[in-house]
């Protein structure tokens, strides 16, 4: 065993953000409290040796008894530490801390730093105990665990805070000695609080418990997050793709009928016997628009040509109902006059052009409502995608206000048209592509976010980042809103430990704050953030803030 592995080993039972592999740059719920028999023991005795030694007359005698109780209380702290500055991680949270109470007990205040360092202990433990049990009572009250990372990106600025903080602690102590306005000593002293106070924990430790829970929230109304980082990302979304798929289509309505040789009646009759054979939309439409019998007892030889039409024998007389492309290959010439790019099937019988059907698509959407939230939201860019023909979806992409239209694409059009808006997004803006008629979705699509709606009985794998099993169209502006809510608490928390650490900063430099009081405040402030992250859960409540519960000042 080399030095590296014993310092790794004696740093067990430290906790998760001081040890050495801990990446301070992705902050993860914290899977155990590290508190056993030994480490009881371990405090328990601490605790005896600083009571004895701050009674103790002798200054020999207190330092070494407070001296073996810092070190009965925190050796694997000072094992992280020298692990951190031997992989040039000087700023890590364990260094901090035992400069904290070296520099203390050298300056003259061992009972300060032993106190100081047995308070950080118990505050850690709390802290990861008190995370643990929100992350069971989550995942109970959700029927069973999530398997949802509890991750969240740290801010740039965290890399340069400890910096700062030594930056500072340095020259408060200059200041004071130079202009004389406390010992060397007391500068010192104060130089380790405002050193300490730069330590991140009570700013970000519950930033990953306030997305977790609210992950936690969104599963138990339908919506489910493959990470926190997804429902985080939320908060970017500026473009919003919606796929309708055929939309929430009726059958195609007959809109007019048109016979130079027949009756409109007698046309529409010819046409409903023949595709009296065939079960497409089409079919379906004109047969559903013609109210007399079908005579199948007349019909022989039906032959369904899938995307095309029919083709049916009627007492030894072929008659083809169907596109422009099936007449060409059947030899039937329609007149110009009668060609159209619109919803349109053509009758012939035999060789002969008889005439033709207009049809319109019904289509209605419910989700007018829904991008109107959206819109409210922030996103700027909406796309609707159809299996629909264009001509049918017009109107109602006009009614929903859509920015772009796409109609009858295939899976490659709809990745180029997606990779293009992404592109010509603003930096920091994102696209979430909506699915709303996802049956099997086996890859990510291009778009930087992906939701789709899937059944909830479904064993299928879908790669999404975001799984809906409803097919409530405000599921998603709910998600988009929550996720700023989020955010909000994120930042709430954060001026709270703000405020906490500029008080204490404040009182050092007055003179009033110790080293164990400044760990005290800054872990109530920890532990209080911590235990308001529940708040999260509630992803279909009202999205109450701090700001909400102050009194209301009416301005004059």
């Amino acid at each position: 065993m080399n030095f590296q592995e014993l310092l790794t080993r004696l740093s067990a039972s430290c906790f998760a953000a001081d040890r050495p592999d801990y990446d301070w740059k992705t902050l993860r719920l914290f899977p155990e409290t590290g508190l056993d028999l030994a480490l009881i023991v371990r405090l328990a005795a601490s605790l005896i040796l600083c009571i004895v030694g701050a009674l103790v007359h002798s200054t020999v005698l207190r330092y070494m008894l407070l001296v073996l109780s810092v070190l009965a209380a925190g050796y694997d702290y000072l094992a992280a530490a020298i692990a951190c500055i031997l992989n040039r991680q000087v700023f890590r949270p364990a260094v901090i801390v035992i400069v904290c109470v070296i520099g203390t007990m050298a300056v003259g205040q061992p009972v300060d730093a032993a106190v100081f360092l047995l308070v950080y202990r118990v505050v850690s433990i709390l802290i990861a105990v008190v995370t643990v049990h929100a992350k069971k009572t989550l995942e109970a009250a959700v029927g069973g665990e999530i398997h949802s990372t509890a991750e969240f990106a740290a801010p740039k600025w965290i890399r340069y805070l400890a910096p700062a903080g030594l930056c500072i602690a340095a020259l408060v102590a200059v200041l004071e000695i130079v202009l004389k306005v406390a010992t060397v000593s007391r500068a010192i002293h104060a130089a380790m609080i405002v050193l300490f106070l730069s330590t991140p924990c009570a700013l970000l430790i519950s930033v990953p418990l306030v997305w977790y829970s609210a992950v936690n929230g969104a599963y138990s109304c339908d919506v489910l997050f493959r990470s926190c980082r997804s429902m985080r990302a939320l908060n970017a979304v500026r473009a919003v793709a919606v796929d309708e798929g055929e939309g929430n289509s009726q059958l195609p309505k007959v809109v007019s009928v048109k016979s130079s040789q027949l009756t409109p009646e007698a046309l529409l009759q010819l046409a409903a016997n023949a595709e009296s054979c065939s079960n497409s939309r089409t079919a379906r439409a004109i047969c559903a628009a013609y109210n007399g019998p079908i005579l199948t007892q007349y019909l022989s030889r039906a032959v369904d040509i899938p995307e095309s039409g029919v083709e049916v024998y009627i007492e030894s007389t072929r008659v083809c109902v169907g596109t422009r492309e099936l007449m060409i290959l059947k030899g039937v010439d329609i007149p110009d006059a009668d060609l159209t790019d619109g919803y349109v099937v053509y009758v012939s019988v035999g060789e002969q052009y008889a005439g033709k059907i207009l049809l319109q698509e019904v289509v209605r959407s419910d989700t007018k409502p829904a991008l109107k939230e959206l819109r409210a939201l922030g996103v700027h860019t909406i796309t609707l995608f159809s299996n629909a023909s264009n001509d049918s979806v017009a109107e109602n992409a006009k009614e929903l206000k859509a920015d772009h239209l796409y109609c009858k694409c295939s899976g490659q059009e709809k990745e180029q048209i997606l990779s293009q808006q992404v592109d010509n997004l603003s930096a920091g803006e994102l696209l979430l592509y909506y699915d709303r008629r996802c049956t099997a979705h086996p890859e990510h699509s291009s778009a930087d976010l992906d939701a789709c709606v899937i059944p909830e009985e479904s064993n299928e794998r879908f790669d999404a980042d975001i799984l809906l099993t409803s097919q409530d169209p405000y599921l998603l502006p709910e998600a988009i809103e929550t996720a700023g809510w989020v955010e909000g608490i994120c930042r709430e928390h954060l001026a709270i430990g703000v405020v906490v650490k500029v008080l204490l900063l404040v009182m050092a430099e007055l003179g009033y704050c110790t080293l164990w009081f400044a760990a005290v405040l800054d872990g109530a402030a920890a532990l209080g953030t911590l235990l308001m992250a529940i708040r999260a859960f509630g992803f279909d409540k009202p999205h109450h803030r701090v700001r909400d519960y102050l009194p209301k000042v009416k301005s004059k």
